[in-house]
């Protein structure tokens, strides 16, 4: 195929996103798309490239498989390895041993798998995974396997045939991804059968070319307006926005659009300028430099970087870039090594650096590098942490009203909330407290925030104020319905007390009194808030980080999430509440306890208690503090 500027050139533009999208650099707080935008491309080009030779009777699966492996291989390769390098002379134990999993994984295109078995609800902090950014690539590598058959398939029917197979194939891998975001929004996003649709747009792109309008005005209204939406994209899409799904469609569909009309309109100079481009040609390994630089910027400075950090990060991104570009991809690509002719030399090399990850993954990360209480640490089942957070919140939230017994003294308790109002019950169950209190519980999403409004004043927030469910229908809906259920019905009617326990954030801030002040008035039930207890990181990332367990308090107490002072100061003071401040059962004074006697961690993540840290607040707190309601 002929080489097109404004092709590389929108790689340009699409590399420039993403990086300043994980720099966190306003505005592209949408710059992800920039990945869908690469897939819209490979679609493109790969159809043209198998169909051309499809046609020529030229084709040879092996070859175009070889072609492709070799495109990116190397430069992935030495990536993994600068990155294995990086993680066994900074990364703590647990973080290697991951590491090391997906730098065996990345090379073979498997490690999106990885990385979607890994993801949940509490998932490790991405800050700490530098290769999770080879998902993408697993994506496309894994497309190169399947799109010569669909080509092959198709082109026996013609070019029109063809058309007609893969915007059948588009509109299943369509429909199966918005399927996946309400049931697995984790496999939407890393499977390539879900993503499938945007390589088939790509295709059909190819395939329309002949079919561009002939009116120039029209051609540059959509060229124009293509523009338009992925520049829209780029600045209004955030973190919060729920993607893929419905929200990629705009953006894979301009993107295609800009693919099919290409130089057909003169606007496609914007993006065939000589810096954009030469940015394009170099897209592939500023995507493989960025990330790790990224990753391990933010874990050797402990934290977000300062502006100036950040610009000396961004230039480390840049040498990275041109020492791979001009060092490894480039003269593979053009045959001037010897590295592929010489394949015993190749395979011994790739043996050897497969060999030493697998060796660190077996070994749990090399645990003899670091301290014996930082292994401690990072060999602890926080999965299984996780798992013992909602069992008996759950067998509460099963009951609908509370003992009818005349003889039972016990006041009624009504726990509402998120995964804290889990956690708190959970101290409370370390307390014997359904001796002493009748429970029940009742779950509302945290993303929901402050959920005690009514009326119009709850339309607005969730449709204005919460990012959450303005980014999002479904939470949109959801939300009212469990507020409703939360405060309704005979565990809302008959409650003695009311214990509110969330993950108060800042957005929630501006309306938390008012939103006390309107539940106070729906019963006559004492209200209590739980204090707000969430850090900028786990006891385990926060030793990984300093490399040590001395300091730890201290370097805690440093990363209570800034609005945490705020928010328990605005509880303390409301009149509608009175507030249980678990907080400070475990950290004042400048000084956190994120450790119990034994070196065993009081949080699993960074809000969350895990075993040890119940017992520890239970006992620290006892039933007076931990249950004012009690007579």
């Amino acid at each position: 195929m002929d080489r097109r500027l404004d092709i590389q050139g929108l790689r340009g533009v699409a590399v420039i996103a993403v990086i300043l999208f994980h720099f966190d650099i306003p505005p592209f707080s949408g710059g992800f798309i920039g990945v869908d935008i690469f897939f819209v491309i490979s679609g493109y080009l790969m159809t043209g490239i198998i169909l051309g030779r499809v046609e020529a009777g030229s084709f040879a699966y092996g070859d175009f498989f070889v072609r492709r492996i070799r495109r990116l291989f190397p430069a992935l390769f030495a990536t993994s390895v600068a990155v294995f390098v990086a993680g066994f002379l900074f990364f703590a134990a647990f973080d290697f041993e991951r590491l090391s999993a997906v730098t065996i994984l990345a090379p073979l295109g498997l490690s999106n798998f990885y990385f979607w078995a890994e993801a949940g609800y509490f998932d490790s902090d991405a800050i700490r995974k530098p290769l999770l950014h080879t998902w993408s690539l697993a994506v496309e590598i894994q497309f190169y396997v399947i799109w010569p058959f669909v080509i092959m398939l198709g082109a026996r029917m013609g070019r029109l045939g063809l058309a007609v197979l893969i915007a059948g194939v588009a509109v299943i891998s369509c429909l199966a991804g918005l399927w996946a975001m309400e049931v697995s929004p984790v496999s939407a996003f890393f499977m390539m059968p879900l993503r499938g649709y945007e390589f088939c747009l790509g295709g059909l792109a190819f395939l329309g070319q002949a079919y561009v309008p002939k009116p120039a005005v029209v051609r540059h209204g959509l060229y124009g307006l293509s523009l338009a939406v992925l520049t829209i994209c780029f600045v209004d899409y955030d973190k919060l926005t729920p993607f893929p799904g419905i929200t990629a469609l705009p953006v894979v569909i301009a993107s295609a659009v800009l693919l099919w009309i290409g130089t057909g309109s003169v606007l496609s100079k914007a993006v065939s300028n000589r810096a954009l481009t030469v940015l394009g040609d170099m897209s592939y390994s500023a995507y493989l430099v960025h990330w790790p630089i990224v990753v391990f910027g933010f874990y050797i400075l402990q934290g977000p970087p300062k502006p100036l950090e950040t610009a000396g990060l961004l230039v480390l991104v840049a040498l990275g870039t041109a020492a791979l570009f001009y060092g490894v991809e480039q003269p593979l690509r053009r045959g001037t090594h010897i590295v592929w002719n010489a394949w015993r030399t190749s395979l011994a090399a790739v043996v050897l650096a497969c060999a030493l990850p697998l060796h660190a993954w077996l070994t749990d990360g090399w645990p003899g590098r670091g301290p014996d209480a930082l292994y401690s640490l990072n060999t602890l089942d926080m999965q299984a942490m996780e798992r013992s957070l909602w069992p008996y919140f759950q067998e509460l939230q099963r009951q609908q009203d509370y003992a009818d017994d005349p003889a039972d003294a016990r006041p009624n308790v009504l726990v509402i909330g998120d995964s804290q109002a889990a956690d708190y019950v959970n101290v409370l169950a370390a307390l014997n407290a359904d001796e002493a209190v009748d429970l029940i519980t009742r779950d509302v999403f945290t993303t929901c925030n402050i959920p005690f409004l009514a009326g119009d004043a709850l339309a607005q927030f969730l449709r204005e104020d919460n990012p959450y469910s303005v980014k999002d229908p479904v939470l949109l809906a959801r939300c009212p319905e469990l507020m409703e259920l939360a405060t309704s019905g005979p565990a809302f009617e008959n409650a003695d007390a009311i214990v509110l326990a969330f993950a108060w954030r800042d957005v929630s801030l501006p309306v938390m009194a008012q939103s006390f002040k309107q539940l106070a008035e729906r019963t006559d039930a004492q209200l209590y808030a739980v204090a707000n207890k969430t850090m900028n990181g786990s006891p385990v990332s926060f030793a990984n980080q300093l490399g040590t367990t001395d300091g730890l308090g201290t370097y805690a107490y440093d990363n209570i999430k800034p609005w945490t002072a705020p928010t328990n100061a605005l509880i303390s003071a409301d009149p509608n509440v009175e507030m249980i401040d678990i907080l400070s059962m475990f950290c004042a004074q400048d000084d956190c306890h994120m450790l119990n006697a034994d070196g065993r961690p009081l949080l699993w993540d960074e809000t969350h208690f895990s075993e040890w840290g119940v017992r520890f607040v239970a006992e620290k707190g006892g039933r007076t503090d931990l249950m004012p309601f009690l007579p």
